[in-house]
């Protein structure tokens, strides 16, 4: 349910605008998490759209090789558990060394946010393409360490043994998660995103896209507003957008998405914004 095929792999290297197999190193990881965020939104769109149509969890859970393939093909999006899972398919296609952990959020259930660790050279490494972090941070055994990105200064802030609390700033919400420093087995893994995809799921009634775009961060949050995108920039910068009608066609533009996809997951949340 994890590796990916071949075919696949090459798909996925030329969609983040990878010529080469890349061999893990630092450096590789961080070049990979900077195209990743470019390429790929975090969203609910592709989610809401498979609760929508498909009859059960089991059926809607996209595996790895599914999600790329949504991803390179369509435009797919994700939010924490099934781009996590997708990125470290990745990860160790690349014979990089990763787990997966479950984390939790402030006033949130338990293990209601996923993340990565990665091993490289002795030293380990938080990463998150389910939130998204920007940057690798490293971690240090009940130590404060710290990640610069081109938006966020990342803090990892041990708070209890093997519990850390990530920090982001400059932010109106410097919180992010609690990261739990343990591995989970991938059956755990599995289990909590097809949780994911019952009604007490999380963001499966609001369409939300983000994405990376000329080195801004674009958002668009259908609990906010139907009407318009927002824009960020690495000095905090932020712009309003409006959006032109049928506001599916105008996010599929945007965020180059397939746009069928698009009007099925803003219909099913209930948002009707083509009428």
């Amino acid at each position: 349910m994890t590796a990916l095929s071949g075919s696949t792999l090459e798909k996925i290297l030329l969609h983040l605008n990878f010529d080469r197999h890349p061999t893990p190193s630092f450096e590789t990881l961080a070049e990979l998490l900077g195209r990743y965020v470019r390429a790929v939104c975090w969203g609910s769109v592709f989610r809401i759209s498979r609760l929508a149509t498909l009859p059960t969890p089991e059926a809607r859970v996209r595996p790895p090789e599914t999600f790329w393939l949504d991803a390179v093909e369509r435009g797919g999006d994700g939010t924490c558990f099934e781009s996590n899972w997708a990125f470290h398919a990745l990860l160790c296609a690349l014979g990089f060394d990763c787990e997966l952990t479950l984390n939790d959020m402030h006033d949130q259930p338990p293990e209601c946010h996923s993340a990565l660790v990665c091993h490289l050279q002795g030293r380990r490494y938080l990463v998150d393409v389910g939130l998204p972090l920007f940057a690798p941070i490293e971690i240090l055994p009940q130590q404060q360490s710290t990640a610069q990105s081109l938006f966020y200064k990342y803090t990892l802030r041990p708070v209890a043994p093997d519990q850390y609390e990530v920090l982001r700033h400059p932010h109106t919400r410097s919180q992010c998660f609690l990261f739990l420093n343990r591995a989970v087995a991938l059956e755990r893994y599995v289990a909590r995103t097809h949780e994911d995809y019952e009604p007490d799921g999380y963001f499966l009634d609001a369409v939300i896209i983000h994405k990376v775009i000329n080195n801004k961060i674009w958002r668009f949050n259908g609990r906010e507003s139907l009407s318009q995108i927002e824009t960020f920039s690495n000095k905090n910068e932020k712009q309003v957008i409006s959006l032109s009608k049928p506001i599916a066609s105008a996010l599929s533009a945007t965020f180059n998405m397939d746009v069928e996809t698009v009007k099925i997951a803003l219909y099913a949340a209930h948002l009707h914004a083509d009428r």
